[in-house]
């Protein structure tokens, strides 16, 4: 199925598989492309359409607007995106997805804080611990910097000067992290998961986090 220009908004949304591993092939050796390469989501309505505008430039809007939804590792997709046809598996997934759903863990809530606050900000990896973590650091007034995130008591207006001063407040719980810069193409935080072709990721080396 070709896929349809329907505007900045109403765009649909396709997912593939992607691994979360900062290590290694980000596939994980899974074939996401064939498995994903006739399955839509259907275009976002016009209440949808109003949240975006809602939460467009406004990080609080933003964090409040997450709070509402329901955590949850159980990521349910049309048709059989998963491997060996498993009834869930682990993505990030697309803006309109998570807005549609509601539904789904830290890193689901990136691609729609990036494309909602503008393509601003970037995500910040926390490693060293069984289970990762990311959040979104976004820009603010006299450079600094400010944090949106599926926990509600991590959000954060600006009021921290480097990224390392954020990751200095993970540090009970991880011991390294890196830089993510996400596309800046519309289409592709809205619905594709090729953004995994055009992230960007920090240094090789693992940065460590002084342990307080």
């Amino acid at each position: 199925m070709a896929k349809k220009k329907i505007g900045r908004i109403g765009k649909i949304a396709l997912v593939a598989l992607v691994g979360s591993s900062l290590t290694g092939s980000f596939v994980s050796g899974y074939n996401y492309r064939d498995a994903v390469q006739n399955e839509v989501y259907p275009p976002l309505d016009l209440d949808e359409k109003e949240v975006l505008m809602k939460l467009d430039g406004n990080p609080q809007a933003i964090q409040e607007f997450i709070a509402t939804g329901k955590f949850s590792y159980d990521e349910r997709f049309i048709g059989s995106v998963c491997p060996n046809n498993a009834p869930f598996c682990e993505v990030w997934t697309p803006a309109a997805h998570y807005l549609r759903t509601k539904k789904g863990d830290c890193d689901d809530i990136m691609a729609l804080v990036h494309y909602a606050l503008n393509k601003s900000g970037k995500v910040l990896f926390l490693g060293g611990n069984p289970s990762n973590h990311v959040v979104y650091v976004y820009p603010g007034e006299n450079g600094l910097y400010g944090v949106v995130s599926n926990g509600k008591l991590e959000y954060s207006p600006p009021k921290y000067k480097t990224l390392d001063e954020i990751a200095q407040t993970y540090a009970g719980q991880y011991s390294v992290y890196r830089e993510i810069t996400l596309p800046n193409e519309d289409d592709v935080l809205l619905y594709s998961f090729d953004i995994w072709d055009k992230i960007k990721v920090g240094p090789v080396e693992k940065i460590m986090i002084k342990k307080k």
